[in-house]
């Protein structure tokens, strides 16, 4: 790139200076003396004083026009080294702007020169026949430059579609298809992203496949137990793929490991993650979430509403525990009924009292729930492998907003769920989790064994926590 030429330096004489911006005192502009006189003093004007001044004014015209004659050969020796400079830049930018492969490179190299070559003539006036087709420009960096450099040319156009790096900037005029080549390349870029996730979430299977193959087979008579559960899976939501990119849909994850006072999962799912309870029934799961609100309030000290709390909820489990006795008394009364029947069918075939016992034979409708009882609440035969239930909270991975669990301490509220694994060696499941941006239903595939430490606090989640963060986001 050839060197600008430097500005001639400009002549001075009496305290006055004549360069490239014309005769200035201290780089202010002269002003006619006869112009000064009418507008301050216009009665000056006759007789001695106008004579006198008439000289004076001779005298600076005299000064002007001698350093006038005195530069103007340095400003047109400035001038004509300016054209060849600008004359050599211009062809220089022309030729490594063809040198260019794409337009978007083009672009990129040169906003202004773009125009200038697709949609301006040379007098840089609106010429829609040199380019009459929108020209996409994917994955230009510039866009907000773009569209404020197309503002200014009437008629034309600009528009972005895609996302990421392939986000494409699309310049056209207008009625001439700009939004239909948006929308035809949102639907490549869609298509193309799903194809991408299937074949990762493809291999994650195969992953779990060979984990699966390689593990050891559990003993004909061993039940399930956490154990088994115990490692890390890939999850496959359909409600989160709405929320999460496309990209995000191999990478949600859930690790199931055991802490000194029980068992956690960890989980990421793209928009949420947080932390879980596990147990092996709604009541284990309720007694895990009181004791860690305990633990919580006794870090923080006691205040007498917390007093309160703590006995209104003890009357709620010992009228909880009297209906759960109720309830027992019930069940055995079902069970010797149901053994009295049992014995007088003994007369009949063994294969009707098989069929019976599992498919036909028929049950009392249970009790109502007390609104101490779990709102959900599955059958262990529901699965040949076992069910394990759960309390969640998380935060927005957005921006990490705490999602509040309102009641905390009862389990019948929306932060629940329970997985149901297939079989005793815990490789995969299918569970509900009542998250209101994740829907309700997950699938889970074990690829790993090993999880690592629990890295997440039930704490790190609470209503306290929360109020933090709102504080701090405000400060």
């Amino acid at each position: 790139m050839a060197t600008a030429p430097e500005a001639p330096q400009p002549l001075r004489k009496q305290g006055y200076t004549y360069g490239l911006d014309g005769f200035t005192v201290n780089k202010i502009h002269r002003a006619e003396p006869a112009r000064l006189r009418y507008l301050l003093l216009p009665q000056s004007i006759q007789g001695v004083r106008a004579k006198k001044a008439a000289e004076e004014e001779a005298k600076l015209a005299n000064l002007q026009s001698s350093l006038q004659q005195a530069f103007e050969p340095r400003r047109l020796e400035y001038q004509k080294q300016s054209n060849e400079h600008r004359i050599a830049e211009s062809t220089r930018v022309a030729r490594e702007f063809d040198a260019l492969g794409t337009p978007t490179a083009q672009a990129q190299y040169s906003i202004d020169t773009f125009l200038q070559r697709y949609f301006l003539d040379g007098n840089e006036k609106p010429e829609q026949s040199k380019t009459p087709e929108p020209v996409a420009l994917p994955g230009f960096v510039n866009r907000a430059q773009m569209h404020a450099a197309v503002e200014h040319i009437p008629g034309l156009l600009s528009e972005s579609g895609g996302d990421g790096s392939e986000r494409t900037v699309v310049v056209g005029w207008r009625d001439t298809g700009v939004g239909r080549l948006v929308g035809q390349i949102n639907r490549e870029q869609r298509t193309k992203q799903e194809h991408t996730a299937k074949a990762a979430w493809d291999q994650l299977r195969r992953k779990h496949e060979d984990f699966a193959k390689a593990s050891k087979t559990p003993h004909p008579n061993e039940t399930f137990s956490f154990q088994n559960a115990r490692g890390q899976y890939i999850i496959k939501c359909e409600a989160a793929d709405s929320y999460n990119d496309l990209n995000q849909a191999s990478k949600l994850r859930l690790r199931i490991t055991e802490g000194d006072d029980g068992w956690y999962g960890i989980f990421d799912f793209g928009i949420l993650s947080g932390i879980m309870l596990r147990g092996e029934s709604p009541e284990e799961v309720k007694f895990r979430v009181q004791q860690q609100e305990v633990a919580s309030r006794s870090d923080e000290g006691y205040s007498e509403s917390d007093e309160e709390d703590d006995e209104g909820d003890s009357e709620l489990d010992e009228e909880s525990d009297e209906e759960d006795s109720e309830l027992d008394e019930e069940s055995d009364e079902e069970d010797s009924e149901s053994g009295e029947e049992s014995d007088e069918g003994d007369s009949e075939s063994h294969d009707e009292s098989d069929e019976q016992d599992i498919s036909t034979k028929k049950r009392k409708a249970p009790p109502e729930r007390s609104e101490t009882q779990p709102s959900i609440r599955l059958k262990k035969s529901a699965s040949p492998g076992g069910i394990i239930y759960l309390k969640w909270r998380s935060q927005e991975t957005g921006e990490n907003v705490i999602q509040v669990d309102p009641n905390n301490e009862n389990i019948n509220n929306e932060n629940i769920g329970n997985l149901v694994f297939s079989d005793k060696t815990g490789m995969k499941f299918h569970g509900t989790a009542s998250m209101s941006f994740l829907g309700s239903k997950v699938q889970g595939f074990k690829i790993g064994g090993l999880v690592g430490p629990i890295t997440r606090s039930w704490d790190q989640y609470s209503e306290a926590a929360y109020e933090r963060a709102s504080v701090a986001r405000w400060h």
